[in-house]
This record gives C-alpha cells, sequence and structure tokens, in this order.
C-alpha cells in the first residue's frame, strides 16, 4: 500500500475500463495483511485472473507459500517485476512460481544477479538492482550538476542494470522502447514465452 502501487494501480483501472475488462475486486494491502484470507476472498469472488504485485518481502513468501494451496490452478496468476527477479532466488522453492505469468525484459540482463551472487554469496533482495541503478543515477546527476534536476531526469539516457538504456517519461516513469517487455509464463521452472 505505497504511493508505486496506488499509481499503478489507477494504471491497471483506467486501462481495465479502456479494454472492457471487469475488475471484481481490489485489495490494497499492508505489511501484516493476513495474505490467506485476502486468497480466499479471491477465490469466492472466482474471477478469471488475479494481478498480484507486493514488495514486502514476508507479503511476497506468505502469498508464494499459500496460493496453490487456496486458489488451485482455476485463476490465472499475474504478477510484476517480483517473479522476474526472484524466481532464480536459491532460497525459494522453485514449485512456488510454477505457473505465474508476469512482465519482464525480453531479454533479461542476468549480469548484476551474478555478480551480486559471487560477491556475496546470496541472492539479492528484490528492489536490490533497482536501488543499485537509482544510486549511479543520483551519482551522475552530481557529477553532472544540472541546473534543473527535474529536465534532466527526464532528458538524459541511463544505462542501467535492471533495464538496459532508459529515460524517465512525464510521470517519471522509467520509459523503454514498445518491444523491451513481454509476457511471460513460469513452465516447467523456467519462463518462457506466454501463448
Amino acid at each position: 500500500n505505497d504511493s508505486y502501487y496506488v499509481t499503478a494501480v489507477s494504471f491497471m483501472e483506467a486501462a481495465a475500463k479502456k479494454y472492457g475488462v471487469e475488475i471484481v475486486g481490489k485489495d490494497m494491502l499492508n505489511a501484516d495483511t493476513d495474505i490467506a484470507g485476502i486468497l480466499v476472498k479471491v477465490k469466492e469472488k472466482k474471477p478469471d485472473a488475479l494481478f498480484i504485485a507486493l514488495y514486502d518481502e514476508k507479503e511476497n513468501i506468505d502469498f508464494l507459500k499459500k496460493w496453490k494451496s487456496i486458489l488451485g490452478g482455476s485463476i490465472a496468476i499475474y504478477g510484476d517485476e517480483f517473479v522476474q527477479q526472484n524466481y532464480l532466488r536459491a532460497d525459494l522453492n522453485k514449485d512456488w512460481f510454477e505457473g505465474f505469468y508476469f512482465y519482464g525484459p525480453r531479454n533479461p540482463d542476468t549480469v548484476f544477479f551474478d555478480k551480486y551472487v559471487e560477491k556475496y554469496n546470496t541472492d539479492p533482495v528484490f528492489g536490490a538492482s533497482t536501488a543499485y541503478d537509482a544510486v549511479y543515477m543520483i551519482a551522475r546527476a552530481i557529477k553532472d550538476k544540472p541546473k534543473d534536476l527535474n529536465v534532466y531526469m527526464r532528458s538524459t539516457n541511463f544505462k542501467t542494470v535492471s533495464f538496459g538504456n532508459v529515460v524517465f517519461d512525464e510521470l517519471g516513469g522509467v520509459s523503454t522502447p514498445d518491444n523491451y517487455f513481454e509476457m511471460r509464463q513460469i513452465k516447467g521452472g523456467k519462463p518462457v514465452a506466454a501463448k
């Protein structure tokens, strides 16, 4: 229940309206939300699909542990970059991700992940790569000393480990080429292009 997800939900609601998709429920969660209770509510509403976006590590793991036992396989599950960044983690059960749909880079760059594991002997936490990118963007802005930081941030191309070369759009979001992302599904423990 933070500003990123509040904004993301507003975009999803606008897109749903535009494309004639009925939203039958919406839950904005907090760190101590009863995930099992939310999943039971979802099951009772019998949706065709569920989009889940969680940032809190504890919520993520709680959801991953419980979703299949409560929802079964009757509801398509769509996730955000959490799935892309975590299905490879050695400390998470690969079966938890099986069947998940998610969007991610068409050709994901694993250099950051691989170097992190090599240096620290553990997988990076969710958001580590984007935090790394943010630090380098700030360092570059300090070095360049722009007169107008807002104009600078929206007009500068940044090389990132998370999304390749990016610029920021009018809303301050990361802008990438239209073909940069694709819809995928975890099948047999690996991401494949969704059909």
